[in-house]
């Protein structure tokens, strides 16, 4: 029962963790551009910066899921 357990406890976790990568990504995707220049907006899209993590959030999720179920 203790392996059990710490199992579920781990999934736990790592669920938690996952969804919240996912809703940072979500959050920081439309959040806009990344903050502001000396000469206003920067070039560089935070959406491109943060792409990443809503992806690995999503196949964390998509794992997470896939051992659950």
């Amino acid at each position: 029962m203790t392996g059990f357990y710490a199992t579920s406890r781990w999934k736990c976790t790592f669920g938690i963790f996952s969804i919240f990568l996912f809703f940072q990504g979500c959050l920081l995707c439309s959040d806009g551009y990344l903050g502001t220049g000396m000469y206003g907006a920067d070039p560089i899209p935070r959406v491109y910066l943060e792409i990443p993590w809503l992806i690995l959030g999503i196949f964390l999720l998509l794992w997470l899921f896939h051992w659950l179920f």
